[in-house]
């Protein structure tokens, strides 16, 4: 029962394509004998930086807790995966721990927040590099996956992760949000500047803003934890296109 569980994050992460490299694994199972496994190297970044480094961390991870050659294992776990996302104590969404916005754009977000401040940062020339940074960051190609909105969706607790850097998936939602509303007298900064202000309408900052609203409104959770549809079938279709899988019945 996954009410007897003890604490543990769930990761949500983009696979990546197949033909990355892979890299060699060891698990031990209760009985404390040693199994090697082959993971991505994608998975090994998120593993390596998502780590404790003094003590144990409980992690639910599908490529490592999921036997994908058990047709019956992996259909009985996918029926499960509401309640596991659900009941994690976090889910870590994780980006990337290789593109060198990331860090501008981390530092950015608690600007965007200080609403006191906000006028200065529609103003100053400084912020600049900010704000680009933080279009960087709504263009990153994780936010454009059909199968991870479920897995936010259902998050009690969530955190962005790039490399070691971290934030409150709640103040990046935040964030975007003044973003949005704030994006025309951004784009007057940057054109009094000289720089072009075309990459703020990208329609990869489109997908990223319906990527939010279906995350953070697409499921109501009741005072009893009772998990409630927000949108029909027929609705959720026509939401979430555009969005992309790996293939098309996970659509």
């Amino acid at each position: 029962s996954l009410k007897n569980l003890p604490s543990y994050t769930a990761i949500s992460y983009l696979w990546g394509k197949g033909q990355q490299s892979s890299v060699k694994f060891k698990l031990l199972d209760p009985h404390g004998k040693s199994h090697s496994v082959y993971i991505r190297g994608s998975l090994y970044a998120v593993l390596q930086n998502l780590r404790h480094r003094l003590r144990p961390t409980l992690l639910w991870v599908d490529a490592l807790c999921v036997n994908r050659s058990s047709a019956e294992e992996t259909n009985s776990n996918f029926a499960m995966k509401r309640f596991i996302f659900r009941n994690a104590q976090n889910v870590c969404f994780w980006l990337s721990d290789k593109d060198p916005s990331f860090n501008a754009a981390f530092n950015f977000i608690p600007h965007i927040l200080d609403i006191a401040g906000i006028d200065k940062l529609l103003q100053n020339e400084e912020s600049i590099k900010g704000w680009v940074a933080f279009v960087a960051l709504l263009k990153n190609p994780i936010f454009s996956r059909l199968w991870l909105i479920q897995e936010l969706a259902l998050a009690q607790n969530a955190t962005l992760h790039a490399g070691h850097l971290a934030t409150h998936y709640s103040d990046f939602v935040d964030a975007m949000s003044i973003f949005l509303s704030c994006r025309l007298k951004i784009s007057k900064l940057l054109l009094r500047h000289n720089v072009d202000p075309k990459e703020l309408f990208d329609h990869k900052t489109t997908i990223t803003e319906r990527f939010v609203l279906l995350t953070t409104k697409a499921l109501r959770i009741t005072a009893a934890g009772k998990i409630q549809r927000q949108y029909t079938l027929e609705s959720l279709v026509l939401q979430t296109k555009g969005f992309l899988v790996s293939h098309p019945l996970d659509r």
